[in-house]
């Protein structure tokens, strides 16, 4: 009977030495929990980071293009109204004060920008309203019924 005793003694000793490496196993299981929460938390931090940055570049860079767009209408609006008062001051019959042909013909060249642009809106909420109307040309203000 030493054998079964001595049997004993060796499976208690491995069940002791199993459960040791279980309780060092589950301990180092726990562990790699930790250190994998402890990551993707560090990952989380860095995305919100990163959105949030990339949100900011976002609206920085529409604003950047609000901006740059409206230079450039201001630019379009004066480079326009330039062009057709020195064409309407060029073509006018009299000559004899260039200047003040040039300072009536921009004003009329800034007051045509205005209604063309007021002409251009109307036609684009009619459009909006109804997508399938056939569009003839702005209407004239001013014009007598069924004439030029």
């Amino acid at each position: 009977m030493a054998d079964l005793g001595e049997l004993i003694v060796r499976l208690s000793a491995d069940i002791k030495n199993l459960d040791s490496s279980l309780k060092q196993a589950k301990g180092s299981l726990q562990n790699f929990d930790n250190t994998a929460k402890a990551i993707a938390q560090s990952v989380r931090r860095a995305l919100t980071f990163t959105v949030a940055g990339f949100g900011i570049y976002q609206l920085g860079q529409a604003l950047k293009n609000a901006f740059q767009e409206g230079i450039q209408a201001v630019d379009s609006f004066h480079l326009t109204t330039i062009g057709v008062a020195s064409t309407l001051t060029d073509m006018a019959e009299d000559q004899t004060d260039v200047q003040a042909n040039y300072t009536k013909a921009l004003a009329y060249s800034r007051d045509m920008y205005n209604e063309l642009e007021l002409a251009a809106q109307v036609l684009c909420l009619r459009e909006r309203a109804d997508p399938g109307m056939e569009h003839h040309g702005p209407e004239r203000r001013g014009a007598p019924e069924g004439g030029n």
